[in-house]
């Protein structure tokens, strides 16, 4: 479907044309026979004058046919008459011609007593006077037309634009009083890309609406179960006479269930603060940085877990990114802390490379653990999901790194790879080339 910018100038441009051809069509078939008409009509009342005046005149004397033909003049001021002798060609004009319009002329013989002469005769008529019949015909007709072409194109603007504009304030109203299910539209004009756009909102709107219950269900959840437990080792202790051996292991259960309170608060503001607080605060950093501050800030901690931490850096040298450096130290912090703590196993390796892939730095996070059933792939980066069922703290961490590398510009995936699972991570790149030997790498 053609764009609006086109469709309503072309609308207009076919109804100046329709009336440019109607107007040419009844000047063609009446206005130029009735002009034609009009001159046929004078030019013969010109010949018919011309004779009566000539029989008059025939044997009057000279001077008689001069009084005559000036009052003829003085009775129809459009005519004008010439009388030239016709052995001596002398002629006299009696009266100019008054009007500006079409002339119609005849001449005739006339013998005056006192020689033969000719008589021109001219008379002057103003043609379009006599047509102001046809050209009002032509006014009222064009008005119509006219009138007819403007209600033409304010109904189609009404069924095409004007209706479906206001269907879909209907459709606006009726989704924020019901919640009701909308059409997607199969226009291809601005309409409806307009109802697409509003389609989608309202699909996100939903999805969002589903995703902040699943929110509030989880952290209903995995608060319910630690509060239960706090619950019933605070009536106990109250309720019952206990030994201090039983008081100190009821008060280390509720310290503990208490601080699995704390931290499933604290995942969720840190959550909230990465959704609402979008605006990064980039600097721009060497990879080869990035990978050395990763080694400094790992290294110790996984060889006292008795974890083998890799870092390699393939980038080409120069290439740097623009990252918020305390958000992409979450990032890391969380992929790197969920391999550690979900593979519980003899001789975990993490590994982390960078490397160039297109105009992006590609850094993948790797380990050789067990990795994630396949029908969970698809949603580790969904909030509050988590692969380890018997985890009872809320699932954000994977959610919030989605977040920060979209915040980058970048996209974040997760896939099982052969004996272990891996986290890939596509940021923009920028490449420096050294200008000297003072090049600094940072």
């Amino acid at each position: 479907m053609m764009s609006l910018k086109y469709r309503i100038p072309i609308m207009l441009m076919i109804v100046f044309v329709l009336n440019i051809v109607l107007l040419f069509l009844f000047v063609f078939f009446y206005t130029v026979p009735d002009l034609q008409e009009g001159i046929a009509i004078y030019q013969e009342q010109a010949v018919r004058d011309v004779d009566e005046i000539a029989a008059y005149l025939e044997d009057k004397s000279y001077d008689e046919a001069i009084a005559f033909v000036t009052r003829k003049t003085i009775e129809d001021r459009q005519l004008s008459f010439v009388l030239e002798n016709v052995i001596t060609k002398e002629q006299i004009l009696v009266s100019e011609p008054r009007w500006g319009g079409m002339n119609f002329s005849a001449m005739r013989s006339v013998d005056l007593a006192e020689g033969s002469y000719a008589l021109f005769l001219r008379s002057d008529v103003d043609l379009f006077y006599s047509l102001d019949g046809t050209i009002l015909r032509l006014a009222i007709i064009e008005c119509f037309v006219l009138f007819a072409s403007l209600v033409i194109v304010a109904c189609i603007m009404h069924s095409f634009y004007v209706k479906p504009l206001k269907h879909l304030a209907g459709e606006i109203e009726r989704f924020h009083k019901t919640d009701t299910t909308l059409k997607n539209s199969e226009r291809s004009d601005e309409i409806g890309s307009l109802e697409r756009s509003f389609f989608h909102m309202t699909e996100e709107l939903r999805a969002e609406k589903e995703n902040q219950s699943h929110i509030i269900a989880s952290i209903s959840h995995d608060i319910k179960t630690p509060l239960t437990s706090i619950m019933g080792f605070s009536e106990r202790l109250i309720k019952k006479d206990l030994d201090k051996d039983k008081q100190a292991t009821y008060l280390k259960s509720i310290y503990r269930q208490s601080k699995n309170i704390e931290a499933i608060v604290d995942e969720f503001d840190e959550y909230l603060s990465f959704s609402m607080n979008s605006v990064n605060t980039l600097q721009k950093l060497s990879v080869s940085f990035v990978c050395e501050s990763l080694k400094d800030e790992y290294s110790e901690i996984c060889e006292n877990q008795g974890v083998v931490l890799e870092l390699q850096n393939q980038c080409l040298p120069g290439s740097s990114v623009n990252i918020d450096v305390v958000k992409m130290r979450r990032v890391f912090a969380n992929l790197i802390g969920n391999s550690m703590r979900h593979n519980e196993i003899e001789g975990l390796e993490i590994r982390v490379a960078f490397e160039n892939i297109a105009d992006d730095v590609q850094i993948t996070v790797s380990d050789n653990g067990k990795g994630v059933p396949e029908p969970e792939l698809a949603h580790i980066f969904e909030p509050f999901f988590t692969s380890d069922k018997s985890r009872k703290m809320s699932g954000l961490g994977l959610s919030i790194c989605s977040q920060i590398i979209k915040s980058h510009g970048g996209d974040i995936k997760a896939m099982n790879i052969q004996g272990g699972f891996s986290v890939i991570i596509h940021i923009p790149v920028w490449i420096d080339v050294p200008s000297g030997p003072f090049y600094n790498s940072r």
